[in-house]
C-alpha cells in the first residue's frame, strides 16, 4: 500500500459504483480485469504490475467500481503494469481505451513526474506510444468527474500478441499520483474460419484468464488423436508458455459440451503427446476435460482442445500455472537520485560520480555516463533529449 501520500479529494462518504459504464457493448472484449476489481494489490488478475503498482481499493477516487491501478505517489518511484493480449488475424476492428485521472503535490506549470502508455511486443519493446502526461496534466481532484477517456486504434495489431504498458516516474520530491481505470480492447466478431482451427493458429495464452470461443465452425482438418480419446473432432488450438516451473492445469469448466484435453511438446508439424484429459479431471468434474502436469519455465505446451465424437459448442477454457518469477531489485545501494526514460525504457541514477542507466525492459545495466563531482540530482528536459545533472558546487548539462 502507498503508505506517505494521500490523493486530494478523498474526505467524505463512498461512493460505490457497482458493474462498468462498458458493459452492455456488442464487441468483444479482450482485457480480463480492466476495472483492477479482481486479485490482490500486487496481483490483480490477468496483469503483471511492479515497482509499487497496485491495484488500490479507494471507491470514491475510481472511475467506475471501487478499485482502479494507482502509479506513482511516492518520490523517486517509477512503476509499470501491462497486460498480454493476443488480437485475431481476421477481426474487423481492434480499439483499446481506458480512463486516467492526474493528482500531484507538484508545481503544474514544469513536468517532472511521468506517465506513459504504450503499446509493446512480449518482449517489452515499444511499438507505438498512446500518450504521455507528467504533473503538469494534473487535475483539481480524484476521482469523477477528473478522469479522462483515451482511445487508441489497434486494427494494425490484428494476427499479433502485444503488450498494453502502462508506466510511471517520479522524482525526488513532491510526488505525483496517476491513476488508471476501465481499461479495454474492444474488437469485433471474427470474419470466417476460425483463426486457431489448425496448429500454426495457436492462441497464446495468459496464465489466469478465461478465453471462451465457438467450435460450431471448427475442422478436424490435421488434428492429431487424444491419446485418452480416440473419438474426438473439431479441434481448436492454444499455447501456453509458463514463466516459472511447476504445476500447470488446463481446464474447460464451464464448457457447453463434452470437451476432450490434449498437450503437446515441440513444435507445429512435429508435435510429441505430453498430457492428456478427459472427463473428472483434476480442476472440472463431469464431462468437461481438465488435465495437470509438471510444467517448465519457457516451454511452449500447444493444447488441442475438441469434443468428444465431433461435439461442439461454447467453449471456455482457462490456463493456470505457477507464479512468475520475482522481479529483479537494482543492485545499487548507493543511488542519490533518478528519473525514468519512458520512450527509452530507461532508468538514469545517480551514484557517485556516474550516471548509471538501467535498462528496465533487459533488466540490465548499459554503459554508464562517467562525470566528475558528487553528484545530486538528476532530471530529465520536457523534450526527453537532455538530462540535466546536478553536484555539489555546479549544475551540468549531459
Amino acid at each position: 500500500m502507498k503508505m506517505n501520500y494521500s490523493i486530494p479529494g478523498l474526505a467524505g462518504a463512498f461512493l460505490i459504483l457497482f458493474g462498468s459504464v462498458l458493459a452492455g457493448r456488442a464487441q468483444t472484449e479482450l482485457v480480463i480485469n480492466g476495472g483492477f476489481e479482481s486479485g490482490t494489490a500486487f496481483n490483480p488478475t490477468g496483469w503483471i504490475v511492479g515497482g509499487g503498482a497496485e491495484a488500490y481499493l479507494y471507491p470514491s477516487a475510481a472511475h467506475s467500481g471501487s478499485t482502479f491501478l494507482f502509479l506513482g505517489g511516492i518520490e523517486n518511484e517509477v512503476d509499470y503494469a501491462y497486460q498480454t493480449i493476443t488480437i485475431a488475424s481476421n477481426v474487423g476492428s481492434a480499439s483499446l481505451s481506458f480512463y486516467y485521472n492526474i493528482t500531484s503535490n507538484d508545481d503544474p506549470d514544469t513536468p517532472y513526474d511521468f506517465f506513459t502508455a504504450t503499446i509493446r511486443n512480449t518482449s517489452g519493446t515499444v511499438l507505438a506510444g498512446v500518450g504521455d502526461w507528467s504533473n503538469a496534466d494534473q487535475d483539481a481532484g480524484a476521482g469523477n468527474p477528473y478522469y479522462h477517456l483515451v482511445s487508441f486504434d489497434l486494427l494494425a495489431y490484428a494476427g499479433q500478441t502485444i503488450r498494453v504498458q502502462f508506466n510511471s516516474g517520479n522524482d525526488s520530491s513532491l510526488p505525483t499520483s496517476f491513476l488508471v481505470d476501465d481499461v479495454s480492447v474492444q474488437v469485433s466478431a471474427s470474419i470466417g474460419p476460425l483463426t486457431n482451427d489448425l496448429c500454426s493458429g495457436a492462441i497464446a495464452m495468459v496464465a489466469g484468464a478465461t478465453y471462451n470461443v465457438n467450435t460450431g465452425t471448427a475442422t478436424s482438418t490435421d488434428d492429431p488423436t487424444p491419446s485418452c480419446q480416440p473419438n474426438f473432432g473439431k479441434g481448436v488450438w492454444f499455447k501456453f508458455t509458463p514463466s516459472s516451473s511447476g504445476s500447470v492445469t488446463i481446464s474447460t469448466c464451464g464448457s457447453g459440451f463434452d470437451t476432450v484435453l490434449a498437450v503437446f511438446t515441440g513444435s507445429c508439424g512435429s508435435l510429441t503427446p505430453f498430457a492428456c484429459g478427459d472427463d473428472n479431471g483434476p480442476a472440472c468434474a463431469g464431462i468437461t476435460a481438465s488435465v495437470s502436469f509438471a510444467g517448465s519455465a519457457g516451454t511452449a505446451y500447444y493444447i488441442l482442445a475438441g469434443g468428444y465424437g465431433g461435439a461442439s459448442g461454447n467453449l471456455s477454457i482457462l490456463a493456470t500455472g505457477p507464479p512468475p518469477p520475482a522481479p529483479t531489485l537494482i543492485p545499487e545501494p548507493n543511488r542519490v537520485d533518478m528519473v525514468y526514460d519512458a520512450p527509452r525504457d530507461i532508468l538514469y541514477i545517480t551514484s557517485g560520480t556516474n550516471v548509471l542507466r538501467y535498462q528496465l525492459g533487459s533488466d540490465s545495466f548499459l554503459t554508464p555516463f562517467r562525470l566528475s563531482g558528487n553528484l545530486m540530482g538528476i532530471d530529465l528536459s520536457p523534450d526527453g533529449n537532455t538530462l540535466m545533472v546536478a553536484d555539489s558546487s555546479a549544475n551540468s548539462n549531459v
